[in-house]
């Protein structure tokens, strides 16, 4: 669809955009020089295209807009092929030299991929091996990703934005997605459009159609809203199509693929031991499910519903082969699988308010079903689930149907009683598109319990809530999580509660996008921690801390499966939470909080408030095997493991080729680390913390060596034959009086640098490096 650019609107979003940071660029005075004190700077360059179109709209809902061109969001490089460089050297310059190094040396050679059977399979996202290559690259490309989050979020469009740049991180960009235009609006002197566009639908998927039946089933529905409606129906009408374009020549495999949650979470054996299955799985075209995706969405959110909300006088049920058409007024309604009339396959539900209760899944597509779609307009509403009690539920979530898995081996290699649903619900696209839009300002509840509130699984699931202090519970795969896909999670405001065990709150795992984006609020993000003595529940096994700790995998995540018995590698996807302002509070087990798996991607970007982070092991901004993390704290006071214990690796902990960044400006924090953490690498990782500004107070609960702390690098065995690689451990404050304790001796290092080999190996080529400085600049691209 054509039309012309709203240069003014254009131009503001890349304002906003730049003033976002896509290139850190901070500069610390010390009070001693001027009377102002400390100040921060940042400028940035927008790392996307901006391609919003408009033009008259059909609908006259406003003007028809496009989806941006997004990128990749891969920082540029100079001629040379080095990151970019600052006009001068600054003072991660001289703590680089302090390692030997600079920005255009400190890299994996490309060496290293000749040295590992696994180092390309075919699930590999593009932009990897890049910035592996050059690590320097990996703060810019999370700087990139928030700003990119952030211009979505602030567009009139910001789910189908987020779909465009979710799926542009994926390696296929969505191809052309407009508003609707006046071939699926209709004639304005259409008399009943609605039952028209039903009509349509119903011949369209194979059925009869009573034109006349449908237009006095639709009579009482006011006519502006049946012509928002009549885009949306439409474009449902199109979803058989869609998932059939993405499947490709693996159609006959739908049933088995409708199993792929399986490869992180307990049920049915998925066989990805099949060639055929693996196949399917990585030619699955999600381009083409994210561009439907984002033209529905588009149809959505283009409609302006809001301006129906609380209409009354009409109830209207539908049923079609693709699902129940489902719309209800502002009175009061609960939503049962057990009512004949809409059933558990529902194609759409409009809700123009009310208090509402919604057990069925509510935006989500069941039984193979290609899209749903649910939108409410207002009112308190509580989406739940048809609960049937187990007797291992305990204080977990009830169960549904399907029950609780039975462990065979605890506590040393199984899981708890863990849920064995299998039903997506609240948002979920599970080979296919679902949606859940909740446009009302009120306090609104989620509970569900796999595959959940923003889940995508071979296919797009995004749950949009418009405001409210709201409270999500899922315990496994919801909240922002993907697979072979995207799952997005967005709230705009409210003072919100997360709960969750496992695979949420920002995961990504091979091949998806998983987000979780909060733009206001003092929110809580809530991954169980396992260990009683703290009020937790060890359900999901983890070797790092057996019988205590949950593998939480949340909280941006990106994770790959690594299967070194059959040699099935696929590399893994992005996981990222945004959170844009407020006092939050981040809490999780073993693996969360900006954490990489297997080629996996982790970024937690949080933008300001004063925030508390807290969990035990591979955690803020640590990887593991060739992954990559950023932790980047954009201001405030913050506090690091200062109430639960770490027990090891994090923060700022690269582990096995892992790259690690935790980059913290402004603010006077508190952090606490155990063995490894504080900006250190191990056996061939680079881990980087990077504090700018502020009084901060670091405690390293071991010796700085012993422990591989503050800067330390403790490399591998020679005799795993890695080829010489180094290992890099860098650690840099820049600005304030901070205090440094090492077993709980007071070992002021304020002011001073310190670098040298760390692993005990004189032959080793691992390198650690320490600097604290009280003023001046670092830049990273």
């Amino acid at each position: 669809m054509a039309g012309a650019t709203d240069n003014g609107a254009r131009e503001m979003l890349k304002s906003r955009r730049a003033v976002a940071l896509a290139l850190i660029s901070i500069a610390v005075v010390p009070a001693a020089c001027s009377s102002e004190g400390s100040t921060t700077t940042a400028t940035a360059t927008a790392s996307t295209a901006d391609a919003s179109t408009e033009g008259a709209s059909p609908t006259g809902l406003g003007a028809a807009k496009c989806v941006s061109a997004f990128t990749a969001g891969v920082p540029k490089r100079d001629a040379q092929g080095c990151v970019a460089k600052p006009q001068a050297p600054d003072r991660l310059d001289e703590a680089l030299a302090k390692l030997g190094k600079d920005r255009c040396t400190l890299t994996y050679p490309p060496t290293w991929r000749d040295a590992f059977t696994f180092t390309k399979d075919a699930y590999r996202l593009s932009y990897v091996d890049e910035i592996h290559d050059h690590p320097l690259l990996l703060p810019g490309f999370a700087k990139n990703l928030g700003a990119d989050l952030d211009l979505a979020a602030a567009s009139e469009r910001p789910v189908a934005e987020a779909i465009a740049l979710a799926q542009a991180r994926l390696g296929k960009p969505v191809a052309e997605a407009c508003d609707p235009g006046a071939e699926l609006v209709g004639p304005a002197t259409e008399a009943a459009p609605l039952a028209r566009a039903i009509a349509d639908l119903l011949r369209g998927a194979g059925a009869d159609a009573d034109d006349d039946a449908l237009t006095a089933g639709v009579a009482a529905v006011p006519l502006e809203l049946q012509r928002a409606l009549s885009p949306i129906v439409r474009i449902l009408g199109e979803g058989p199509a869609a998932q059939a374009k993405a499947l490709g020549p693996y159609a006959d495999l739908k049933t088995e693929l409708l199993k792929v949650s399986q490869l992180v979470v307990r049920g049915k054996a998925f066989n990805v031991g099949g060639a055929r299955v693996r196949d399917a799985l990585r030619d699955f075209d999600t381009g083409a499910m994210a561009t439907y995706a984002a033209r529905l969405a588009l149809a959505v959110e283009s409609a302006n519903l809001t301006r129906f909300r609380d209409v009354t006088g009409f109830e209207v049920t539908v049923p079609t082969p693709l699902g129940s058409i489902v719309l209800r007024d502002g009175a009061k309604h609960t939503y049962s699988p057990n009512d004949a009339a809409i059933g558990s396959d529902v194609l759409l539900v409009l809700d123009t308010g009310g208090d509402d209760t919604y057990r069925i899944p509510a935006g989500a597509p069941q039984n193979g079903k290609a899209v749903s779609v649910a939108i409410d307009l207002g009112g308190k509403d509580r989406y739940g689930y048809d609960e049937v009690p187990n007797a291992k539920d305990g204080a977990r979530l009830p169960s549904d149907a399907a029950g609780r898995y039975t462990p065979v081996d605890v506590p040393k290699n199984d899981d708890g009683p863990v849920s064995l649903s299998t039903t997506p619900r609240q948002g979920a696209g599970l080979l296919g598109v679902g949606m859940l839009f909740d446009l009302g300002t009120e306090g609104d509840s989620y509970r569900s319990l796999r595959m959940s509130q923003g889940f995508g699984g071979l296919g797009v699931g995004v749950l949009y809530d418009a405001g409210g202090d709201d409270v999500y519970e899922v315990e496994a795969l919801g909240q922002g999580s993907a697979m072979f896909g995207i799952g997005l999670s967005i709230d705009v405001s409210g003072k919100d509660v997360r709960r969750t065990y496992y695979t949420s709150q920002g995961f990504g795992y091979v091949r998806g996008f998983g987000a979780l984006v909060d733009k206001d609020g003092d929110d809580e993000y809530l991954a169980d921690v396992g260990d009683p003595a703290f009020g937790g529940d060890p359900l999901y096994w983890t070797p790092q801390i057996p019988g205590r700790g949950n593998q939480s995998f949340s909280q941006g995540v990106g994770y790959g499966r690594r299967d070194d018995a059959t040699e099935h590698y696929m590399s893994g996807g992005i996981g990222v939470l945004r959170d844009y302002a407020g006092n939050d509070r981040y809490r999780a087990s073993v693996a969360s909080q900006a954490s990489g798996y297997w080629f996996g991607t982790g970024l937690l970007l949080d933008r300001a408030g004063n925030d508390r982070y807290d969990d035990f092991y591979y955690t803020q901004a640590t990887t593991a095997h060739f992954a990559h993390a950023v932790l980047l704290d954009e201001g405030g006071d913050d506090e690091i493991n200062q109430e639960l214990p770490p027990t090891a690796t994090g923060p700022g902990v690269g582990h096995d080729f892992g790259v690690a960044f935790l980059i913290d400006l402004g603010g006077n924090d508190k952090v606490r680390a155990n063995v490894l953490g504080l900006g250190a690498g191990n056996d061939n990782g680079i881990g980087v913390f990077l504090n700018i500004g502020g009084d901060d107070t670091y405690r390293g609960e071991t010796d700085s060596l012993g422990g591989r702390c503050y800067g330390a690098a403790m490399g591998s065995d020679p005799s795993l034959n890695r080829g010489g690689w180094p290992t890099y451990g860098l650690f840099l404050d820049v600005g304030g009086s901070d205090t440094y304790t090492v077993q709980a001796k007071a070992a002021t290092r304020d002011g001073t640098s310190w670098a040298g080999p760390t692993s005990g190996r004189p032959e080793s080529k691992d390198l650690g490096a320490g600097l604290d400085v009280n003023d001046g600049t670092a830049e990273l691209p």
